[in-house]
């Protein structure tokens, strides 16, 4: 599968969309020739029906706790 960016700067649905430490937000396209640099990037600019695929070279790390229960309490009414 590649990556084929739409005139929009999405990703076509149904595309794969790659992610690595070795990749680049500012000049990747999301193939797995030229992979986003961070989730946040192929989140944006996948489309639905996009399929993201994390490389096992890139290091994930979790908000604190305590911004997670701030968020929920924003959210809630």
């Amino acid at each position: 599968m590649s990556h084929t960016p739409s005139g929009s700067g999405l990703c076509r649905r149904g595309t794969a969309v790659y992610v690595s430490s070795s990749g680049n937000d500012g000049t990747g396209d999301g193939s797995a020739d030229k992979p986003y640099a961070t989730l946040a990037k192929a989140v944006t600019e996948a489309e639905d029906g996009s399929t993201i695929y994390v490389m096992s070279d890139l290091t994930m790390t979790a908000p604190p706790v305590s911004d997670l229960l701030q968020s929920r309490k924003k959210s809630s009414f």
